[in-house]
């Protein structure tokens, strides 16, 4: 969900997916198994859209899918705290 410019100064989680819309994205973007873990996440924990494209998922099926709250900003915060 994160534009190309956030993506290239503060990374990517490994494994992510950029998808094409947090609300509108064409369902054949996630992976046909409904069972796959599914984790979105935005910029930080201000921005709702990742808990859109949750909703999305698991309206339509997926049953292992969550949230990332912090976002990329907590998600780099986690790996520099690891590496202290």
């Amino acid at each position: 969900m994160n534009p190309d410019d956030v993506r290239a100064s503060k990374g990517v989680v490994q494994g992510a997916i950029k998808l094409t819309s947090y609300d509108k994205y064409a369902l054949a973007e996630l992976p046909q198994d409904k069972s796959t873990q599914l984790i979105f996440y935005c910029y930080n924990s201000f921005c709702l859209a990742s808990d859109e494209a949750a909703e999305r998922a698991l309206k339509a099926g997926y049953i292992n899918v969550g949230s990332m709250r912090a976002g990329i900003v907590g998600w780099q915060d986690y790996v520099a705290a690891l590496k202290k």
